[in-house]
């Protein structure tokens, strides 16, 4: 990699984005604004010229040239200008950055200078190898000291006389910021050691993977039985990894979701029974809280990281729900709901507060989409679940998502909605009819291009082992999903550490 992608990044208030000709009056009377001009050696005075230059010219060349990347920061709510903020002087031999930025004058003392650098910072280690970022700032700009102390960056010293001023030179105040400055507190420390692990270096997470034992139907006549464990699905994971063309990441991480079992436990036709179902649920998650546990014990960081998400009940509140799992929300990193399984619509987590829950916990919601006119289709999704979400401040994920769906684009984008991108012979040939490797690969490639932020890698784990009806068995050949996947990548011009880890970072931790 030897530039940043393009992409804008969000925050609770901000949208950071590129710069258009649009804003040139805004950066006009910003960047001529006394205060700014007195700790940036910017023209004297600042004509409308220069920001149209900087709109048109200045700011995309540091992204063409890979020097670094420049954001607009928008206030999402006004649609103000609220300030420039961007990365300079990249050495991504050495993997380090520095950072800079100038708020106009109508836009101070709100708190969006330290918004928008975390978020900045936030971005570019999960998307890029970056894992060092320098600010400095004048040793008499206190105000700028302050956004950085704010941020979460650590002061290191006084670089004496390394900045340029329209007074002359001046001493610089040095601030550095790595993955680990920005793990959110109050994680606890199963949540922050899989922070600190994620943000440290490369790393290949699959958001969508099942363990434990089912018994699976694929006709009246037959049925299928498999089993994977834990150690079974990290081992697998690692070997995908391992096969990497990039070479085998730092660390490889599954987000370990319970099976939905209850078939084994009524006769096929009958309803689901509410206390049999959540006998069943919270057996299987401490089950799973258990099996993930005891391999972090047993195994190293290089083993894998298997990170458990518990299966939300449709038929007891959140809050009791929650108190099962009091004294283990460490261990928690996210929440399922399947509601094919337990035959019940989506409204009815959200009716007994699992969002909320979500919300509290600060884990994110995987969501299982189901073909049209099934429980949990897109539609229903869409109308039960996405502005509840947006409402509650709670991140979701759809998985086995259609992606030729014509309610795509309203769901995905919603801020906090991500989707799994696999696995793919399931989301695209299975669902919409095969299109062949070709057609495949681009349309998924013009997905990437269009929501690269929002999708995720993931294999889903032993459905992908699950032999269909007409005896061809779906995701045999593991590595030549993930190649395709791959494949899509380099047609889509995207980088690849967003796609496998970054995302994945975001979509469990938040903006963080």
């Amino acid at each position: 990699m030897t530039r940043f992608p393009e992409e804008s990044v969000t925050t609770e208030r901000l949208v950071l984005r590129p710069f258009t000709p649009r804003d040139a009056p805004a950066v006009q009377a910003a960047c001529d604004d006394e205060l700014t001009q007195r700790w940036l050696p910017l023209p004297r005075p600042y004509t409308l010229d220069h920001a149209r230059w900087w709109c048109a010219e200045g700011a995309p060349a540091s992204l063409l040239s890979g020097d670094g990347v420049q954001f607009a920061a928008e206030d999402r709510e006004s649609g103000e200008l609220v300030g420039c903020f961007g990365l300079k002087s990249t050495h991504w031999a050495e993997s380090t950055t520095e950072i800079g930025y100038w708020v106009a004058p109508t836009a101070r003392g709100r708190g969006f200078a330290a918004e928008a650098v975390r978020a900045v910072a936030a971005w570019a280690f999960a998307v890029t190898a970056v894992r060092r970022i320098t600010l400095l700032a004048a040793t008499g700009n206190l105000a700028s000291q302050r956004v950085a102390e704010k941020a979460g960056f650590v002061s290191e010293g006084v670089l004496r006389s390394a900045l340029t001023t329209h007074d002359g030179r001046v001493d610089a105040a040095v601030y550095g910021l790595i993955p680990t400055d920005l793990t959110p507190a109050g994680l606890g420390h199963v949540r922050e050691e899989a922070h600190a692990l994620l943000t440290a270096g490369p790393a290949l997470i699959s958001s969508h993977e099942h363990t434990g034992a089912e018994l699976v139907y694929h006709r009246e006549d037959s049925h299928h039985t498999y089993r994977q464990s834990v150690d079974e699905l990290m081992a697998l994971l690692t070997s995908v990894g391992a096969a990497l063309p990039s070479g085998p990441p730092a660390v490889t991480g599954a987000l370990v979701l319970p099976m939905p079992y209850y078939r084994r436990f009524k006769p096929t036709g009958t309803p689901v029974g509410p206390e049999a179902c959540s006998r069943v649920i919270r057996e299987r998650n401490i089950e799973l809280l258990d099996d993930c546990a005891r391999f972090r014990k047993d195994h190293p960081a290089s083993a894998g990281l298997p990170m458990t998400a518990l299966m939300a009940d449709p038929f007891r509140s959140a809050e009791d729900f929650a108190a099962d799992y009091e004294a283990r929300t460490d261990e928690v990193f996210a929440l399922k709901w399947h509601p094919p399984a337990a035959e019940t619509p989506l409204a009815e987590y959200v009716d007994r507060g699992y969002l909320d829950l979500a919300a509290r916990w600060n884990v994110p919601t995987v969501l299982h989409c189901s073909p049209e006119g099934r429980l949990g289709d897109l539609r229903e999704i869409a109308d039960s679940v996405v502005e509840a979400a947006v409402r509650a401040g709670a991140r979701i994920s759809i998985a086995h998502l259609g992606f030729l769906n014509p309610g795509l684009d309203e769901v995905l984008a919603r801020p906090g909605v991500y989707a799994d991108l696999g696995p793919w012979e399931a989301v695209c040939e299975r669902t919409v009819g095969d299109p062949g490797p070709t057609g495949s690969d681009a349309r998924l490639a013009e997905l990437i291009g269009r929501y690269g932020q929002r999708l995720m890698f993931s294999l889903d784990t032993p459905w992908h082992l699950q032999p269909w009806d007409d005896g061809r068995v779906l995701g045999a050949e593991i590595p030549d999903a993930v190649d395709r996947i791959l494949s899509s990548l380099r047609l889509s011009g995207s980088q690849a550490h967003a796609l496998l880890s970054g995302n994945a970072l975001r979509f469990l931790f938040g903006a963080s």
